[in-house]
């Protein structure tokens, strides 16, 4: 049984949880976590692995295996994790309040009904966000991105901002004087599959990283240039049917991040590819591979 297997056998919700608590009650400790560049393979502020160097560990949703996704528990549990990293989706609602939100309509996370842009935040901010996934997180809200914002604030953490669906410049912009006003810019990487989305990032959030969203195609790193991204981020399916892919990124100054893997053996396929950062719903799960894969050098006799 591998060291993963056995994790999440024995005592895996019992470590995760005192692993969030710890995360509320001393959040500080967040701040030192390892900068997504430490393992960088050049100099530049945002370097390249080699084949075999650990992948950056990114928290999809943040522990979206463990916690309601795209909730403070969640994020809280990502951090608290070690992850370098913790994802989220925004979405904003019919006034124009921006929220974690992935799905189009907030039936599948929460106890309520509608599109999550034909909804006024009066509403949203009344819904469970939580009880879905067991009575510990009942009760728990869709939270607004000023909470995250907050959040990282006090701790440090970083983030990888994925906005989802369309966003015209106006939108942008209203997430972009949020970002400004809790000074943490340097704390985020965006990301959008949306292109015209993309571009509402490049006009309105220029000084914030951008990665670009979506399949291996011949004009994605045309693409990623014209939009003056840092990287593209494909799905795991594509890389591991183009591994040549990421080399080729790479020589052309972009990362390649990869979505969403929970797997052992893709995530030794991948870190033998050389991909820069691994989005996972399991982090710590990660992390603590990517820990038994170092072997120190044994003494000589």
């Amino acid at each position: 049984m591998s060291i993963i297997r056995r994790f999440r056998k024995h005592g895996y919700a019992t470590v995760v949880g005192a692993a969030f608590i710890a995360a509320l009650t001393q959040p500080a400790q967040a701040a030192s976590q390892t900068d997504m560049t430490a393992t960088a393979g050049t100099d530049d502020e945002y370097g390249f692995n080699q084949p075999g160097d650990p992948a950056a560990v990114i928290g999809h949703r943040g522990s979206s295996g463990i916690a309601p996704e795209n909730t403070m528990p969640a994020i809280a549990s990502s951090v608290a994790s070690g992850a370098e990293y913790f994802e989220i989706d925004i979405n904003h609602t019919a006034d124009g309040e921006i929220v974690a939100m992935h799905d189009e309509t907030v039936e599948r996370t929460t106890d309520g009904t509608g599109d999550i842009r034909e909804l006024d935040y009066e509403y949203v901010r009344t819904l469970d966000a939580g009880s879905w996934l067991g009575p510990a997180y009942v009760g728990t809200e869709v939270p607004h991105l000023r909470e995250v914002l907050a959040y990282m604030q006090q701790t440090g953490a970083q983030m990888l901002l994925e906005y989802k669906d369309d966003w015209g410049p106006q939108e942008v912009a209203a997430s972009a004087a949020l970002i400004q006003k809790y000074g943490v810019e340097d704390q985020i990487i965006v990301q959008s599959f949306d292109l015209t989305t993309m571009e509402s990032l490049q006009q309105e959030l220029p000084q914030v990283p951008r990665m670009v969203l979506g399949n291996i195609t011949p004009d994605a790193i045309e693409t990623a240039h014209a939009l003056g991204a840092i990287g593209y981020n494909p799905p795991v399916a594509d890389v591991l049917e183009n591994p040549e892919w990421v080399q080729q990124a790479n020589e052309a100054g972009l990362q390649a991040y990869v979505w969403t893997v929970n797997d052992e053996e893709e995530w030794e396929a991948l870190t033998e590819i050389g991909v820069e950062a691994i989005i996972t719903d399991y982090p710590i799960d990660l992390i603590w591979w990517n820990a038994s894969q170092i072997h120190p050098p044994q003494p000589q006799s």
